[in-house]
């Protein structure tokens, strides 16, 4: 019989008894860089999307980019999600939407790509086996590729990457059949198998990439958060029990939806917890958190990097120019709503971990200065405000234009200490009076039931010095409506007090006169008696500043009085020349505010708006320059700022020499050994002394304190311990305090008048 068809086709594969060798079907070509990278944007997107960890749900290519260009299908594993249980077929398409809309949030956040050559153990001991996909080779080099908030995952030897994540353009689900076709999509869930398959297109297919290694490894606590097999993105449509989540589900979302405008107002402080909006802005608080966390780690950046600059637009400066992160439409749109400010931003990180940098712990008030192991970082703030440091050459320059001209004996202690250590536009200032220009200083003082203490004396002393050095006119406001308005209180019996608070500036009025200013030039004016005189520039204020950029500077939330709101302007306005037509009368001086390091984003936003409201002719454009100083400590501790909230942590001009003398030997907290052995041997902490940083602030003589510093530090000499430090100490605050005194008995309320009448100085 003849042989069949079959047998033919047989026989053609044997010969001598034995099956042929196929001949291997070769490998297709790798993907391009652009479509290899949009492959693992999809991937990290369907992870926040599904809850999946990116690399271990696989990600297996087929290559449409074959004969298709700028094309590709990705097939993912479903293992080990975390939609438990996973929604029905009718929620795929609004999960797949929701997918490919994380995809291009990846896009337009242009993240850096990473490719890393590293040894498998070292990988290992940093990330575990976060990187790696089902059919990972495991050699003993890995080649990884990390996109910061995507993946991190190891990729096949032959592959390139482009350079950065947006490089490859926008991404297309294809989710459509041709009517009539019996095919399925090429997108779709396989719920029953439990993949995923996504037919997607790029929009720069022919983006250039790299195959060497590049950029580097990525913080194990950022490859952690992203391998947590979390849900981090709520997709409407699916996620509609947001209202009213199960604890488990509510542990794995956070709320930022994919579409831009947020689904509720930003909720109020008495709203209750289980209301939808406050559930909602919670789990988006938490998102934004370790999502900026995780770009400040990529970056090696730190908390005070993402708390530079506390507003929207200062945010996304920072993840775009700083993180290389930038963020994305929806999280813009939420921020937008959010009352966004430096206590609000700290809220948001305050429970998360960050890389340590170089084994320091550091914190950021909502101010934003630096606080490192308890103590005010002034390098790290002056670095993070962008601000001037006082060097040696400036100091040479204030010297020569003061001392030089005969009008004071030597520059002020606390420009020699370092004390006033940083500032804005003084140098320009400098170069302003070295050719004959003329300035004016500012200074403020809010007044308050409770006497002023020492630490109130600061800018009020710096002020009058500078008067004496350059023979400059001050304005002194006092804010009592500032009070009022943070303070203040009204009930249906008794109405409101604010004139309460108005009956507290004579008192302040005659500290400030006690001080020794130059009544000729020298012009003291309460808010409320003078803010007609200011309005017109108030008003121009108001219309150059967004409520947003306010809400952010002061930390105000929906809560906050308008009048809180507005206050800015009150003192902005004080910079500004033509705010004081009959003291000065004229409209191109400059002003120098001498203030505590603190205050500096405030006068910040005054010199953003300044230049719309002097003259062109203005040498600095309006802005004020700034003079800025560290915090006088508190008794109790050096670390911080004096208080009016605690007594015993502040000596006041109304102290006897008793209470000076009890206050110091009781409560001024000591840099001292435990015994006298210990200090005879080490000495004393100089940095966390207050005896010896208040006499930094007090004492004249250089040599002396040169003396107390040296014998104190090393435990030997006269002051080789803490009582007699401290002795010292109370001996200077008595003269000084006893002076202001005498001073102020001086002052009478007609003297009071005289200094806060509208009048033209003489200068």
């Amino acid at each position: 019989e003849a042989p069949g068809p079959r047998q033919r086709l047989l026989d053609t594969h044997m010969a001598d008894g034995e099956k042929k060798e196929k001949k291997a079907r070769p490998a297709p070509p790798p993907p391009p860089p652009a479509l290899a990278t949009a492959a693992l944007l999809v991937r990290g997107a369907a992870a926040k999307v599904l809850g999946l960890r990116p690399a271990a749900s696989g990600g297996e290519l087929q290559p449409l980019w074959v004969t298709e260009p700028g094309n590709a299908k990705i097939t993912m594993s479903l293992e080990g999600c975390a939609r438990s249980p996973f929604p029905k077929d009718e929620a795929h398409p609004a999960l797949l939407s929701a997918i490919e809309a994380a995809a291009n949030e990846l896009v337009r956040a242009n993240a850096s790509v990473s490719i890393l050559e590293i040894a498998r153990s070292s990988a290992e001991a940093q990330y575990g086996d976060a990187m790696y996909e089902p059919k990972s080779a495991k050699s003993e080099i890995l080649r990884l590729a990390y996109i910061a908030g995507a993946i991190l995952v190891e990729i096949p030897a032959n592959w390139s990457l482009c350079t950065k994540a947006g490089d490859c353009g926008e991404l297309a689900f294809h989710t459509e059949v041709d009517p009539g076709s019996k095919k399925k999509p090429e997108t779709m869930i396989l719920l029953k198998n439990k993949k995923l398959m996504v037919r997607f297109g790029v929009a720069c297919p022919n983006a250039a990439g790299i195959a060497a290694a590049s950029g580097d490894a990525p913080p194990a606590d950022a490859v952690k958060a992203l391998d947590s097999a979390t849900v981090c993105i709520s997709v409407p449509g699916v996620d509609s029990d947001v209202s009213a989540p199960s604890e488990a589900l509510a542990a794995k979302r956070a709320a930022p939806s994919v579409s831009a405008a947020p689904r509720f107002p930003y909720p109020s402080k008495d709203m209750p917890a289980d209301t939808p909006a406050v559930i909602y802005w919670t789990w988006f608080r938490k998102a934004l958190g370790r999502r900026l966390r995780d770009a400040a780690a990529a970056a090696k950046c730190t908390k005070s990097d993402v708390l530079r600059d506390p507003s929207v637009a200062g945010l996304c400066r920072t993840c775009a120019e700083t993180f290389r992160s930038s963020l994305s439409e929806s999280e813009v749109a939420h921020l937008e709503c959010a009352p966004v400010s430096a206590a609000w931003l700290s809220g948001l990180l305050r429970n998360l971990e960050f890389p340590r940098v170089e084994g320091r712990e550091e914190e950021i008030d909502d101010s934003g200065v630096v606080w490192v192991d308890g103590n005010v970082d002034y390098s790290e703030t002056l670095e993070k405000f962008g601000l001037k440091p006082i060097s040696d050459a400036l100091l040479a320059r204030l010297e020569k234009l003061t001392v030089g001209r005969g009008r004071v004996k030597s520059l002020h202690p606390w420009l020699r200490r370092g004390i006033f250590y940083s500032h804005r536009d003084l140098d320009q200032l400098c170069d302003l009076v070295e050719k004959g220009r003329r300035f004016y200083i500012y200074a403020s003082r809010g007044p308050t039931a409770s006497p002023s203490h020492l630490g109130h004396l600061v800018p009020l002393k710096m002020a009058k010095w500078l008067q004496d050095a350059f023979d400059a006119p001050v304005v002194v406001q006092l804010t009592e409506d500032e009070k009022f308005l943070w303070q203040g209180h009204w009930d249906p019996e008794n109405g409101d007090n604010l004139e309460k608070f108005g009956s507290f500036t004579n008192d302040s009025v005659m500290d400030i006169i006690a001080l020794g200013f130059d009544k000729k030039k020298t012009f003291v004016f309460t808010d409320l008696d003078y803010v007609g005189n200011m309005y017109p520039n108030i008003v121009r204020i108001w219309k150059a500043t967004n409520y947003r950029d306010t809400r952010a500077c002061f930390g105000l939330q929906g809560e906050n009085n308008i009048g809180q709101s507005a206050f800015f302007a009150m003192q902005a306005a004080s910079c500004i020349p033509s705010s004081f037509q009959v003291p000065l009368g004229e409209d191109d001086l400059c002003c120098l505010v001498p203030c505590a390091i603190d205050q500096d984003p405030h006068f910040q936003m005054t010199r953003n708006v300044a230049g719309r409201l002097v003259p062109k002719s203005h040498p600095l454009a309006g802005k004020p320059a700034l003079l800025h100083a560290r915090f006088f400590p508190p008794l109790l501790g050096a670390g911080g700022k004096m208080s009016d909230s605690e007594v015993n942590a502040a000596v006041y001009l109304t102290d006897t020499a008793d209470e000076i003398s009890n206050k110091v030997q009781k409560y001024a907290f000591s840099g001292g050994r435990a015994t006298a052995k210990e200090q005879k041997e080490k000495g004393a902490d100089l940095n966390v002394d207050v005896s010896y940083q208040w006499l930094r602030f007090f004492m004249e003589d250089d040599a002396e304190l040169e003396r107390i510093a040296q014998e104190y530090g090393t435990g030997q000499g006269d002051f080789w311990n803490t009582s007699s430090v401290k002795k010292r100490l109370v001996e200077e605050l008595q003269k000084i305090v006893g002076q202001h005194q005498q001073c102020r008995k001086k002052v009478t309320m007609k003297e009071v008048e005289e200094w806060t009448q509208v009048r033209r100085l003489k200068f």
